[in-house]
């Protein structure tokens, strides 16, 4: 019984503490740690007192509270075993939504890759500001036999607009907004609620599907840039909710909050260079969320690697495919080191970003040569980043992204050195798919209220 009464005053002190918080009489804060923290501990003293005083033996309350507890682990096994079921289904992405019929479509049609690589800067960009030398890498894309243009820049500085404009293969103006419209929006949420539905109902992919293409897509934590109707989806927990802030879904940090042990959890929040001398197992256990271990950092890093795996075996799917890659493994926070271990230090200096540049390197390197061994039509890839890393502090250098084309045949041709994300599918559906859709002129538009109209055309500066 002193054990049951220990247990209970340990994990409830924090449903206790939240009956009271903000509380107030005649001007006077009650619902504080210093009222309730000792109010809670009388009543554990009272509690105690009694039962080591009293003379029975407590059988029936007993076998009432082991019943009770019966119940409980049995409904977590059951729940548990729900959960087990369904992350094994999403296991499994390749099941499709229905059958395709392939055998009308000519056989030498490409699979098509297109890997969206987020905030990943041109080599020029990399060089000048991060101090990293991608020229090797370059070559190494080149000897596969990729086309990579020199003075290319992206159309848009931010990820939801440079979306919008590739897979719509237009401008934003063309497509029903006006610059003087979007540009008080621009550093609002308000901005990715205009543009997500021309990202997510764009032309480029209803007619990758209209061929019989199967749709493979990667799920980020970022909604406006999944697409649920895919017919695979690549889930790394699909319905967990793991990638949201830990504060609302790490379980170890919410039971935390709920214990004796709240006050220590809530003064390491506002106080954490108090808690640094500690070890790291001994922080982990007071509050994960400052455990290099846990939370969104970790959880980002598996998200990542279970996307990266995922590309150097998605060749081997069956059937014609387009495959929408949106990487974040260039994108904050940087979780590995240039070698691909965890980054311990949680550092997200400019360092950390070329540290993890190198690392994704490898990384897509090995996934090209997949594909391309993998294939037994040669494909189509398309390596490209939507704007610089820091586009909200690199001004006009935001515009500088990697831009790398592996076009079979003749395809590499057609590429010219100013060309933008915007003809990237113009470019590729006349060349193999029989459209004839003229190129557009090759712009870098600054949204920004500060300029007249609400923008700003920043003109091409070559990598040489």
């Amino acid at each position: 019984m002193v054990a049951g009464l220990f247990i209970f005053f340990f994990f409830f002190y924090g449903h206790f503490y939240d009956l009271f918080e903000g509380w107030k009489a005649f001007g006077f804060l009650l619902g504080r740690h210093l009222i309730t923290y000792p109010l809670w501990a009388s009543l554990f003293l009272i509690g105690l007192f009694t039962i080591l005083r009293s003379k029975s033996q407590y059988l029936s309350l007993t076998w009432a509270l082991n019943l009770i507890l019966g119940a409980l682990v049995l409904f977590n096994f059951v729940e548990l075993g729900y959960f087990s079921l369904s992350s094994r289904e999403a296991d499994h992405p390749e099941q499709l939504k229905g059958e395709i019929n392939t055998s009308a479509l000519p056989a030498a049609l490409p699979d098509v890759y297109y890997l969206l690589s987020d905030a990943y800067d041109r080599e020029d960009l990399l060089e000048s500001d991060e101090g990293l030398d991608n020229s090797q890498f370059i070559a190494q894309l080149e000897k596969l036999g990729f086309s990579i243009p020199d003075c290319t820049q992206s159309n848009y500085n931010t990820t939801v607009s440079s979306m919008a404009a590739t897979l719509n293969m237009n401008y934003l103006d063309a497509l029903g907004h006006t610059y003087q419209e979007l540009a008080p929006l621009v550093d609002t949420e308000n901005f990715t609620t205009q543009l997500e539905p021309l990202s997510l109902n764009n032309r480029v992919i209803p007619f990758f599907t209209s061929l019989g293409y199967q749709i493979i897509t990667l799920k980020t934590v970022y909604l406006f840039v999944n697409f649920p109707d895919s017919d695979i989806v690549y889930d790394f927990q699909s319905g967990s909710g793991s990638m949201q802030k830990i504060e609302s879904s790490n379980f170890q940090y919410l039971y935390m909050r709920t214990t004796w042990l709240r006050v220590l959890v809530e003064e390491m929040t506002s106080s954490p260079n108090l808690f640094k001398t500690l070890p790291d197992g001994l922080i982990s256990f007071i509050d994960p969320q400052f455990s290099r271990y846990n939370g969104f950092y970790y959880q980002t890093a598996q998200q990542n690697l279970y996307q990266l795996d995922k590309l150097e075996t998605v060749a081997q799917v069956l059937g014609r495919k387009f495959v929408y890659a949106h990487l974040l493994v260039t994108h904050p926070p940087f979780t590995f080191t240039a070698t691909g271990d965890l980054r311990l230090d949680m550092n997200q200096s400019d360092q950390a970003y070329a540290d993890q540049i190198t690392y994704a390197n490898q990384r897509y390197l090995k996934i090209i040569e997949n594909i391309l061994a993998q294939s037994k039509t040669p494909p189509i890839i398309i390596l490209q980043g939507d704007h610089a890393y820091g586009w909200d502090r690199k001004g006009k250098d935001a515009f500088k992204i990697i831009n790398a084309y592996y076009l079979p045949g003749k395809g590499n041709q057609a590429i010219y050195p100013t060309i933008t994300p915007v003809n990237t599918f113009r470019v590729i559906l006349s060349q193999y798919f029989g459209q004839n859709l003229p190129l557009l002129p090759d712009q870098s538009i600054w949204i920004n209220s500060r300029f007249a109209g609400g923008y700003e055309v920043v003109p091409p500066v070559c990598v040489h």
